[in-house]
């Protein structure tokens, strides 16, 4: 009947590459924050992380985050840890992260 085979469903999920288009964003939440990510007009995440939570997600640059109570979060950049102190207005950091 022209279904396509369901092949694949049971191998284990593995991290996928990055490829060269797409970069990489690692959230660490050290205390209660709440985050928006928006890439290319689309909202990716949005809401209150607790504290010892992690987002982790991959998009092509350029990646806007707005960060409440920034101070308590950790941002992980294609592997490398950003200061974003120089983003930040109060406890609220505004960051496009573009192409490296």
């Amino acid at each position: 009947d022209g279904d396509a085979p369901a092949g694949g469903e049971d191998m284990p999920e593995q991290e996928p590459a990055v490829s060269a288009s797409t970069s990489e964003v690692l959230l660490k939440f050290h205390q209660e924050s709440w985050v928006e990510v928006d890439v290319d007009g689309r909202r990716l995440v949005a809401g209150v992380e607790p504290a010892g939570s992690e987002r982790r997600f991959e998009a092509e640059p350029p990646i806007h985050l707005l960060i409440g109570n920034a101070p308590g979060v950790e941002v992980i950049y294609n592997g490398e840890v950003m200061d974003t102190a120089p983003y930040r207005k109060g406890k609220v950091a505004r960051i496009i992260l573009e192409k490296n």
